[in-house]
């Protein structure tokens, strides 16, 4: 047997082995193996907490949990053992729900303290820590003929990373006094955070949205990221503020991408991001730099109205259709590079 012969039969053995170990590796990768949560489950969870980031944590990763039936008493029993665990401790709980698959819609609003703001009405549950916290956020004095406002506060962290949600999620009127974590996670129907405030980062990096988002009137005091994220829906975030650096790098956006009357305290940036549709920043405020470096825009962008205090940087960027900035106040110069 010829050299040049041997040296094929070892590559194709090297080869066989190589493709041997790599299959079932990708299986298990993709193969999770995951567990029914029952009631059962769920009372040894919330009895016996993990710890994640320095806090106690209701760890439910890795598990199917059937919420499509939202009067079962399962779905019912669901959020009031978990309420009973976060109400009876008097640190911040988190809650994982990494690499899970939530069958119907997940009420993020109903898992938390539901409590009056305001000056003297915030429920004893807080420490004088919280307390002062939650004020700074609801700075309201209470007289006799305001309605008090009830909102939901979560204490701890939200962890969705990898995880699959089939039906809508409600995050709405809620405070969230730690970070959201959500990168590679998958949610299939609408997703609702309206008028919720985030003390903590965001990270919504590589997730998947395949209906409408929706941020309307909330407020994000630090980082929030949606770096390589999919949307397939329309994404509102209009009439929100965004305290901390904001990113949406390498995003899709393939419907409308409103953020109308939305202020942007520090650099926002939307570089190398797609956008199949409308981009609309009308009566928008931008403080710092707003970065649209070699994105590409189907459609129209609008700028209509803004105040902008800083750059906009559509270096290398693509542009099939028009910018509109008309009547827009620009303090500092425009950096306009475009691709040929």
């Amino acid at each position: 047997m010829s050299a040049v012969a041997k040296a094929l039969i070892t590559l194709c053995l090297i080869f066989c082995l190589l493709v041997l170990i790599a299959v079932p590796l990708q299986v298990n990768a993709q193969t999770i193996a995951r567990s029914y949560l029952t009631k059962e489950i769920l009372q040894e969870k919330t009895k016996n907490l993990t710890r994640q980031d320095g806090r106690e944590t209701i760890d439910l990763s890795n598990l199917v949990i059937d919420l499509a039936d939202t009067n079962s008493q399962f779905s019912q029993y669901f959020y009031q053992e978990i309420n009973n665990t976060i109400s009876r401790t008097s640190n911040p709980v988190n809650l994982d729900l990494s690499n899970s698959i939530v069958q119907g819609d997940f009420l993020l609003k109903q898992l938390g303290i539901v409590s009056s703001v305001g000056e003297g009405a915030l429920s004893s549950l807080f420490t004088t820590l919280e307390q002062e916290k939650i004020q700074q956020f609801y700075p309201i004095k209470i007289n006799a003929v305001q309605e008090i406002p009830r909102v939901n506060i979560f204490r701890g962290s939200v962890y969705l990373e990898n995880t699959i949600v089939t039906g809508n999620i409600d995050g709405s009127n809620s405070l969230y006094l730690q970070s959201i974590v959500a990168n590679s996670s998958d949610f299939q129907e609408f997703v609702n955070f309206d008028q919720s405030i985030f003390v903590k980062d965001i990270n919504f990096n590589k997730a998947t949205f395949k209906q409408n988002l929706t941020f309307i009137k909330s407020h994000i005091f630090s980082q929030a990221k949606f770096n390589s994220a999919k949307f397939t829906g329309i994404v509102d975030f209009s009439k929100s503020q965004f305290e901390a650096s904001t990113e949406f790098k390498q995003a899709l956006f393939t419907q409308l991408a409103d953020f109308t009357r939305s202020t942007f305290i520090e650099t926002v940036d939307f570089s190398q991001t797609r956008f199949r549709d409308r981009l609309i920043f009308t009566k928008s405020k931008f403080l710092n730099p707003l970065l649209l470096i070699n994105s590409s825009f189907d459609e129209t962008i609008t700028f209509r109205d803004i105040y902008l205090n800083s750059l906009i940087n559509l270096q290398d960027a693509h542009l099939f259709n028009r910018l509109d900035f008309s009547n827009a106040f620009l303090r500092l110069k425009l950096v306009l590079m475009f691709r040929d």
